[in-house]
């Protein structure tokens, strides 16, 4: 069995977050108070632990506490001390020093001694990378297209001509990656009125005079001022325009080289279109348009009179569908559908299509159209593919694709609102990691805002080793402290977070920055991501009387959590979640006011079965467990089930299912059952196949496990405590 001790930053050396051993009780929950570093202690490291960073000279640094004053520090990497410099008061300093790092694995350790002699050490790795990343951007989507065209074209009038995008709407731009390669010169974008003055002078330096300068759509996409504006510089102002988007693509494809293959993509949304525009660009291929389930006259016509010899359809049948595709396979000699289940898995696809190796990549946000827009024709130029983000991380794809083709250079187009700072060390991290363990689901979801800063929870596809195992975690740039745990199977695990570092304001937006590492025995998965905080009125760290008089609510209508203490802790969270899945709200686990105003009103639940005695129901589908005696709920309690999912861990595989229909209990255990599949506190089963609802340390509000039902820690301590579920007692699982 497995023993987490949570770990302080204390007066030891941490070179990883969790330790093992034998396990005497389940993981409690964390504080709901402002953390108060330690003293003396070390905080802040820098490069986080498991980082991945530039390779080269970088600076190695953190934070020293000490109530009583910092004495002395002392600062080494790789066992060598460095010569560090602190600035700061005399009871929170900096310690901080530059020194060469070479790629490859790097420890970093501080040692700290306070005015009362008292001493705290700290220790932890990081990585550092060879690959160059170079973030192309400026301070909006206009100047981002200029620094794009300037790292392209750097020499003044190095550019043969231009393309001009209206930079607000995409329809009639998103064709426009191979006539900007055509012409030989940047895809800029201006608004629809007039043109820019960032754009104006960017055309100035980076074309000669009487330079054709394309204006992609008609009046409506580009104004006849924009045109006006072109040739008031000296210019040639070339309108390319159909009588709507997919004329316009036809006309764009007219204005390029003939070419013996093309591109189709959908006309209604961006990111196929632009995941192709690299490709398209650096082999001459138009790129046509679509709708989901017709065939534009234009397009027909187009594909009709040059009869392509193959055409590429990007994206799956819910952008293109299959009788589109049969009709474009009437006018080509052959189609070929580069698809997956979503906009970055058919990025992937295109990628990996025509770019099976290379040493450049590219990346654009895959939410926002802009930045991807001008940096199409950039990526054609180095001959590099376009992967497409989310804007606080990696999707899967891309990170398997950058470990394969372990790049040398990569491309940011876009500041962080497009792509993350997170996502330079994401990128770095995933070259690095060929054969590691790879993340099947990170919840929060990277890039997504969350109301409380509780549960992070990693799954990989293969059993970790929790030991060697990290995650860092800030907020605001405030160092998160808190504990890790393996989650219920082997191949998870969760961080739980401990007191936060700061006061949050209510509705205001702050920073997470995760950083984490998972190690399986051989090899390591480096990850970085961000997420968004934005506390609610009432949410996770709350306290006073407002609290207690919703916790006194919730437990008059039936949701168990614990003993109501005005504080919004881990088990008040669970029963607002009950609440929020048997009311049919969104499950934020926080007050919001559609939970509040329905608590106004609100009944205690209903059982679907009305039988005599105390019984147990699980309803799959609100995801919620009641105990009911003589058909009245006596309590009711967040539940998570089965995923549904097939499984392949630990030489066991089958569906994550959460049998239906009535059962008995009939066998339990005391303590933590460690099963094939992962660890089980205080089980009570209710089939031989080992299906039992179980306490967990993660118990988020959708299905989650294997087949198990799974309550919080508190709430299987309570069955137990008060023997609310005997052996014998009936459990009816249902949909």
């Amino acid at each position: 069995m497995l023993l987490i001790r949570h770990l302080r930053v204390r007066a030891v050396v941490v070179l990883v977050a969790a330790l093992t051993g034998l396990v005497a009780a389940p993981p409690t929950a964390h504080a709901d108070t402002v953390a108060q570093p330690p003293s003396p202690g070390v905080i802040g490291p820098y490069p986080a632990p498991g980082q991945v960073v530039a390779a080269g000279s970088a600076e190695i640094a953190a934070f020293l506490v000490a109530q009583d004053g910092v004495q002395d520090a002392e600062l080494y990497l790789d066992g060598t001390r460095l010569s560090a410099g602190r600035s700061g008061d005399p009871t929170y300093q900096r310690l901080a020093a530059t020194s060469h790092v070479a790629p490859g694995d790097h420890t970093v350790e501080v040692r700290l001694r306070d005015g009362q002699g008292r001493t705290a050490a700290r220790g932890w790795r990081f990585s550092a990378s060879s690959m160059v990343v170079a973030r192309l951007a400026g301070q909006d989507r206009i100047a981002t297209a200029v620094a794009i065209s300037r790292d392209l074209f750097p020499a003044a009038a190095g550019a043969k001509g231009a393309v001009l995008a209206r930079a607000d709407d995409f329809p009639d731009a998103l064709a426009g990656a191979p006539l900007a390669a055509a012409a030989g010169g940047p895809l800029l974008l201006t608004p629809s009125g007039g043109l820019s003055p960032d754009t104006a002078r960017e055309l100035r330096r980076v074309l000669a005079g009487g330079a054709s300068v394309y204006l992609l759509g008609g009046p409506a996409a580009l104004s006849e001022q924009v045109a006006a504006d072109v040739r008031g510089l000296g210019f040639t102002a070339q309108r390319v325009a159909g009588v709507d988007r997919y004329g316009t693509a036809v006309a764009t494809a007219q204005r390029s080289p003939a070419s013996t293959a093309a591109f189709v993509a959908s006309g209604q949304t961006f990111p196929d279109a632009l995941a192709a525009s690299s490709p398209a660009a650096l082999h001459g291929h138009p790129i046509l348009l679509a709708t989901r389930d017709a065939l534009p006259p234009a397009t027909r016509e187009h594909l009709r009179s040059r009869s392509y010899r193959k055409v590429f359809v990007v994206g799956g049948g819910a952008v293109v569908d299959d009788p589109v595709v049969a009709e474009i396979d009437g006018l080509a000699g052959e189609v070929v559908r580069l698809a997956g289940d979503g906009r970055y898995t058919t990025a992937a696809a295109v990628a990996q299509t025509f770019f099976p190796e290379t040493r450049t990549v590219t990346v654009a946000s895959g939410d926002r159209f802009p930045d991807a827009l001008a940096g199409g024709p950039h990526a054609a130029v180095r001959g590099a593919p376009m992967l497409l983000s989310p804007a606080g991380g990696l999707a899967r794809p891309q990170v398997d694709q950058l470990a394969a083709w372990r790049p040398e250079t990569t491309y940011l187009y876009g500041g962080p609102a497009a792509l993350s700072h997170a996502l330079v060390g994401a990128v770095r991290g995933a070259a690095l990691d060929a054969g590691a363990p790879r993340e099947t689901e990170l919840a929060p979801a990277p890039g997504s805002e969350i109301n409380a800063l509780d549960t992070l929870q990693l799954t990989f596809d293969r059993a970790l080793r929790l030991d060697l195992s990290t995650v860092f975690v800030t907020l605001g740039g405030h160092e998160v402290f808190g504990t890790l745990a393996q989650g219920d199977f082997p191949n998870t695990i969760v961080f739980r977070a401990g007191a936060l570092p700061i006061a949050t304001a209510a509705r205001h937006p702050y920073p997470v920055r995760v950083v984490a590492t998972a190690f399986d025995g051989s090899r390591v998965r480096h990850l970085e991501y961000e997420l968004t905080f934005r506390k609610l009125d009432l949410s996770r760290g709350d306290s006073g009387a407002e609290i207690r008089a919703v916790q006194d609510r919730l437990v008059q209508l039936g949701y168990w959590l614990g003993q109501p203490d005005g504080t919004f802790g881990s088990l008040m969270t669970q029963a607002v979640y009950a609440f929020q899945k048997v009311e049919g709200l969104s499950r934020t686990g926080s007050i919001d006011p559609a939970t509040r105003e329905r608590l106004q009103v609100a009944a205690r639940p209903v059982p679907r079965n009305v039988h005599a005695g105390r019984y147990v129901e699980v309803d799959k589908t609100r995801q919620v467990l009641l105990v009911v005696q003589d058909g009245a709920v006596l309590h009711a309690f967040n539940t998570s089930t089965g995923t549904g999912e097939f499984y392949n861990e630990n030489g066991h595989s089958g569906y994550a299912i959460t049998p239906e229909g009535s059962f008995t209990f009939f066998r339990q255990i005391d303590g933590m059952r460690q099963s094939d599949l992962g660890q089980l506190w205080r089980p009570k089963y209710f089939t031989d196949r080992g299906h039992a609802i179980h306490g967990s340390n993660s118990v988020p509000p959708y299905p989650a496990s294997h087949g198990c039902v799974r309550l919080s820690n508190g709430a299987i301590d309570f069955i137990w405590q008060t023997d609310l579920v005997s052996l014998g007692t009936r459990l009816y699982v249902y949909s």
